[in-house]
């Protein structure tokens, strides 16, 4: 997986450097308390929503033989954010 020899070195020097200037986030990523790495907690975007939820009830109208369900999952940001800086 390396594209260059020593990758893995310069990729932590980097993160250590940030960390020490006191950038906490980097690619959407936290650097939280205890180690923990968190994605962003993204905001949903209404009109996606409504045609997600459109293109559900459409299915299960179409479909009524076939059960449905549906689950939202928290990722961990949502429920660790006590780690988040």
């Amino acid at each position: 997986s390396d594209q260059f020899a020593g990758r893995d070195f310069w990729v932590a020097l980097k993160s250590r450097i940030d960390l020490i200037a006191g950038k906490r986030k980097a690619n959407g990523v936290f650097k939280g308390k205890d180690h923990y790495l968190l994605e962003d907690i993204a905001r949903p975007d209404e009109e996606q929503l409504k045609v997600n939820l459109d293109a559900m009830k459409k299915f299960q109208e179409t479909y009524k033989d076939i059960p449905m369900y549906m689950m939202l999952v928290p990722n961990a940001a949502n429920i660790e954010s006590d780690k988040l800086p």
